[in-house]
């Protein structure tokens, strides 16, 4: 009930002005004015009861989606596995790991890292790469950068997400004999 009175005079402070300055008051009689204070009711409701799931109308959800990466950022992609060797045994010159976008095997595809191979047969790299865009990775036993080699082996096309930070972890190379190759020995500008 307080409150209804402080609502109440606060509304009568506001229009005295107006009266007293000719504004917004008229010269007629004063008319009784019926407020209903239902209205302005400030008691805590009780919480409505929630309907079943199957009485709600259905709603689209939206699609779960990580934040993409901020506007020129690039997501960091880390890539590792392990180069073993084919049916013929190790090879005799120095393994490769060359990172590309697009076929690894091709020299003219945009060269992104290229790098020994570890005494553990494993690689670990990281790289950076746009949204969208198909990476492979490439083992090859290469006479020297540039050469063509016919002991290579590629992965299969690693797609990078919008997700600022990624992993393709475990991925296996087998070398083995096949058409000799020419890989890309320096990184390309995009």
């Amino acid at each position: 009930m307080y409150a209804h009175r402080v609502i109440l005079s606060g509304l009568i402070a506001l229009a005295l002005p107006l009266c007293a300055s000719g504004l917004g008051c008229k010269k007629e009689p004063a008319q009784a004015v019926l407020i209903d204070a239902r209205a302005l009711d400030l008691a805590p409701t009780a919480p409505a009861k929630e309907e079943p799931a199957a009485a709600r109308p259905s709603q689209p959800s939206l699609p779960v989606v990580s934040v993409p990466p901020k506007s020129g950022e690039e997501p960091t992609v880390e890539l590792s596995g392990m180069v073993k060797a084919g049916p013929s045994g190790r090879p005799m010159h120095p393994i490769s790991i060359i990172i590309a976008s697009g076929d690894c095997s091709s020299p003219d595809s945009r060269l992104i890292r290229r790098l020994p191979l570890s005494d553990t047969d494993s690689f670990y790299a990281v790289v950076m790469a746009d949204p969208g865009e198909k990476l492979s990775v490439c083992a090859a036993s290469e006479p020297s950068p540039g050469l063509p080699t016919p002991v290579w082996a590629r992965s299969e096309p690693l797609l990078v997400g919008p997700q600022s930070e990624q992993s393709f972890a475990n991925l296996t190379l087998i070398l083995r004999g096949a058409e000799p190759k020419t890989f890309a020995v320096k990184a390309s500008s995009k």
